[in-house]
C-alpha cells in the first residue's frame, strides 16, 4: 500500500503541478503542452518559411526593385538626353534660319545686281541697234539722195538738150554745165 500511496501522491503532486500550471495557463484558456507543441510546430514552419520562401521572395524583391531603380535612373538620363538634343536641334534649326536668311538676302542682292546689269546690257545693246539703224537710214538717205540727184541731173540734161537743140553744141554744153551747177549749188 505504501507503493501505491506513493504513487498516488506522485500522480497528485503531478497533477498539482498540472493543475498548478493549468490553473495559470488555464485562466488564460491556453493549454500548456499544447502551446508548446505549437510553438515548436510554429518555429519549424517559420524556419522553413524563412529559408525556401521569404528569402527567395526578398532576394527577388531586392532584384527587382534594383532594376525598377536602374530603370528610373535610365528614363532620368534618357530624358536628360532627349532635352539635349531637342535644344541641339532648336539651335541647329535656328542657325540653318540665319543661315536661309542670309543667303536669301544675298541671293536678291545678286538678283538685283545681275538684273540692273542685264537691263544696262540691254540698253547698250539697244543703243547700239538705235545707232546701226541710224546710220543705216543716214547710208540709205544718202545714197537715196545721190541716186535722186542722179536722176534730177539726167532729167535736167534731157529736158535742157530738148529746150536747147537748136543751139550749138558748144553752147547747149556751156547751158547744161550751169543748170548742173546752179542744182548742185542750190543742193536740191
Amino acid at each position: 500500500m505504501a507503493v501505491t500511496q506513493e504513487t498516488q501522491t506522485v500522480s497528485q503532486s503531478t497533477e498539482s503541478a498540472h493543475v498548478a500550471e493549468n490553473d495559470v495557463l488555464g485562466t488564460l484558456g491556453i493549454d500548456g503542452t499544447l502551446f508548446i507543441a505549437q510553438l515548436v510546430n510554429f518555429t519549424i514552419v517559420a524556419f522553413v518559411l524563412w529559408r525556401w520562401v521569404f528569402k527567395p521572395v526578398v532576394k527577388k524583391l531586392d532584384e527587382r526593385t534594383s532594376s525598377v531603380e536602374k530603370g528610373l535612373k535610365d528614363a532620368e538620363e534618357a530624358q536628360k538626353r532627349l532635352e539635349n538634343a531637342e535644344k541641339e536641334e532648336r539651335t541647329r534649326v535656328a542657325t540653318a534660319e540665319r543661315k536661309a536668311q542670309s543667303i536669301l538676302v544675298e541671293t536678291q542682292k545678286l538678283a538685283e545686281t545681275m538684273k540692273a546689269e542685264k537691263l544696262a546690257e540691254t540698253k547698250a545693246e539697244m543703243d547700239k541697234a538705235v545707232e546701226a539703224a541710224r546710220a543705216l537710214i543716214k547710208n540709205e538717205r544718202k545714197e537715196t539722195y545721190d541716186a535722186l540727184r542722179k536722176d534730177i541731173a539726167g532729167l535736167i540734161i534731157v529736158a535742157t538738150e530738148k529746150v536747147v537743140r537748136g543751139l550749138d553744141p558748144e553752147a547747149r554744153q556751156r547751158l547744161v554745165t550751169e543748170a548742173l551747177n546752179e542744182f548742185e549749188k542750190n543742193d536740191v
